[in-house]
């Protein structure tokens, strides 16, 4: 953290959910093609320790996949876990962190962790902020956490520099709260002398811009309320 997901934040979620009576859960993810088998990553990370007895988890390379047909100009096409299928309600889990090819990643960025990984060859050669936000929403989560408690300010996705923010963001709109968490990155960033390429209008960069064109959970973002 917060390269990976914090495995004891995962599973105090895990433990808040079953206290408020859900009980068929399962916690998913994929790695990227130089880090596959995902199952060994979980395990390394303490990700497979901190489902134990409260989920299952799901390791999408395991899977069978589903082919989506988008029809957008920069992602047509996209395949997908089949057991997305099988959910019912959807939790992202992010961190706050600076990406040296995405410029950011937050909620929106989780999403391509839905890609078969031998399609993010192509995904990082052109247009990557536009295809981030368009498969985020051709995968709509029902909530949104943002853990930025500790937060890369430049670098990233592995490795940066890491320094406090101290925030953790919560929204059932993954815009309202992507928005939200750039605020608070550009912040810190500027704060901190290495605001670098960042613009101080979260909608000058392309990832939010392009976000921002397109419709996540039928309602305009900012009608959507946040919990910091």
């Amino acid at each position: 953290f917060p390269a990976a997901t914090d495995a004891g934040v995962l599973r105090e979620l895990l433990l808040f959910l079953r206290q408020q009576g859900y009980s068929r859960l399962r916690v998913g993810d994929c790695s990227s093609i130089s880090a596959v088998p995902t199952r060994n990553v979980a395990d390394k990370t303490g990700i497979l320790a901190a489902v134990e007895g409260l989920a299952e988890f799901v390791a999408f390379d395991e899977q069978p996949w589903l082919r989506l047909e988008s029809g957008l100009p920069y992602l047509p096409a996209v395949s997908v876990p089949q057991s997305l299928a099988e959910t019912d309600f959807l939790l992202h889990l992010a961190n706050m962190k600076t990406h040296s090819l995405a410029d950011f990643s937050f909620g929106l960025k989780l999403g391509i962790g839905y890609m078969h990984p031998l399609e993010r060859y192509a995904l990082h050669k052109e247009n990557l902020q536009e295809k981030v936000a368009e498969m985020a929403s051709l995968i709509v989560p029902d909530l949104t956490i943002v853990d930025g408690r500790r937060a890369f300010v430049c670098g990233g996705p592995v490795t940066g520099r890491v320094e406090a923010s101290e925030v953790m963001l919560v929204g059932r709109n993954s815009l309202a709260v992507d928005v939200a968490a750039y605020r608070k990155l550009y912040a810190l960033k500027r704060q901190l002398g290495c605001v670098e390429g960042f613009a101080a209008e979260p909608f000058a960069m392309r990832q939010l811009a392009r976000a921002g064109q397109l419709a996540f959970g039928g309602q305009p973002w900012q009608e959507y309320a946040l919990v910091e």
